[in-house]
């Protein structure tokens, strides 16, 4: 049984990790998407602030104002020291003095959970394999030189249409793939200038998987092998809201900066933007405190 189980790869969750891992506490780390797909949703450019300024960083990973590339850059070499997997989690249960995370593939018992899944929520998953690589977007595409590659979108609203006329102008061979046999979502102007745009539509269609930069399209009962260098899937988003509603997590948001987090059962730590006003600073620091909180009490109960 673990000592700590992390639900969320973003700041808050990975602080927690690497002071669980400096405290030898048996931890797992548990993300949907990727580890730091927060930070994927920044411009790489965007300068991170490091509110709030008269507050030091407690614990690891060390973190000071800078633009977002090198924040990612610097963390992912540190996640890989990490126990993270890539597995959705389904819900969290209590049973006889500990807790049963389930996933999609299994469950972990552990003693101690910290919930760190972030304020706007994931990305909503498609559940194909090859999902989780490093060339699969969700919902936003990356700020990159598109020229010349193979991208496909998948989705049929607004963010789905936009998306794909953003690569296609990056001089981009884009494919729009939809599950319904029409567009019926988005605004009339996008569907017009979509089907201008001389983009390959494939309705009434789905991409069944990606391995590596190959993707496999399904259009009734035939198959299409098709080159993909990027794949954006446009399935919006699942309330972190919800998640907590449907694990009868309930906390009280402070509605300023917090270096606390908050203990919603024995043993049950909610943490980062879903506690308080967000700041990376904030989530690592209550991190850290989650993981000193969890040792202490391994320790006094040892």
């Amino acid at each position: 049984m673990y000592d700590l189980v992390i639900v969320g790869a973003g700041p808050a969750g990975l602080s927690t990790a690497m002071s669980a891992e400096e405290l030898n506490l048996h931890y797992l780390v548990l993300d949907k998407i990727r580890v730091l797909n927060t930070l994927y949703k920044y411009t790489m450019d965007k300068e991170i602030m490091d509110y709030p300024k008269d507050v030091p960083v407690v614990g690891p990973p060390a973190f000071h104002q800078e633009k977002a590339i090198e924040i990612l850059k610097e963390w992912s070499k540190k996640a890989r020291e990490c126990e993270i997997v890539i597995e959705e989690v389904i819900n969290i249960k209590q049973e006889n003095g500990h807790y049963v995370v389930k996933t999609h593939v299994g469950q972990h018992k552990t003693a101690n959970v910290a919930v760190a899944i972030g304020l706007q929520g994931n990305a909503r998953c498609i559940g194909i394999p090859g999902e989780h690589q490093e060339n699969v977007f969700h919902n936003k595409l990356p700020k990159i030189d598109f020229k010349g590659k193979n991208v496909i979108v998948v989705g049929g609203g607004d963010s789905a249409l936009e998306a794909s006329m953003i690569a296609k102008k990056g001089n981009a061979d884009v494919l729009l793939s939809y599950r319904k046999p029409e567009f019926t979502r988005p605004k009339k102007e996008n569907v017009e200038r979509i089907n201008a745009s001389g983009i390959r539509i494939e309705l009434d269609s789905k991409i069944t998987s990606i391995e590596h930069c190959r993707a496999i399209l399904q259009k009734g009962d035939k198959e299409e092998e098709l080159p993909c260098d990027y794949l954006l899937i446009c399935a919006g988003t699942e309330s972190s809201a919800a998640f907590l509603e449907k694990n009868g997590i309930k906390i009280a948001r402070v509605n300023d900066f917090t270096q606390e987090p908050i203990e919603s059962k024995q043993g049950l730590f909610v943490i980062g933007d879903l506690i308080g006003r967000p700041s990376i600073k904030m989530a690592v620091n209550q991190g850290s405190k989650v993981a000193e909180i969890v040792a202490k009490r391994k320790k006094e109960g040892d």
